[in-house]
């Protein structure tokens, strides 16, 4: 069943999702496409996904963890740069100051000299 061809009951286009379930594994489905107002459509999709379940899901798994570990990682190294932007814009804060601070001490030893 081609998905351009696969309408809801209410006349929206379906997309095809995977189901994880246990009852399910890997088994590909039509549904509604509306944002936030589903119908409740449903239609298994044909062909089922080639696959063996029992192999798919534990690599699935697997990728899953890996990409979590490295969202976690990212978000560390995210959170140090943040501070390390925090910092430098504190100092060139200060730098600011001290430089019309200077500027303020040329210009008055100029008309008190």
């Amino acid at each position: 069943m081609n998905q351009d061809m696969v309408v809801c009951n209410c006349g929206a286009q379906t997309i095809i999702k995977t189901s994880w379930t246990s009852q399910n594994p890997a088994c590909r489905f039509h549904c509604c496409n509306r944002a936030g107002r589903t119908c409740g459509f449903v239609s298994w999709a044909e062909p089922p996904m080639n696959q063996n379940p029992a192999v798919m899901i534990p690599a699935l798994s697997d990728t899953i963890r890996r990409h979590e570990e490295n969202a976690r990682e990212m978000a560390y190294k995210i959170s140090l740069r943040d501070q390390q932007a925090r910092t430098l814009a504190r100092q060139n804060r200060v730098m600011k100051i001290l430089l019309g601070c200077t500027w303020l001490f040329v210009v008055m030893y100029y008309i008190c000299r």
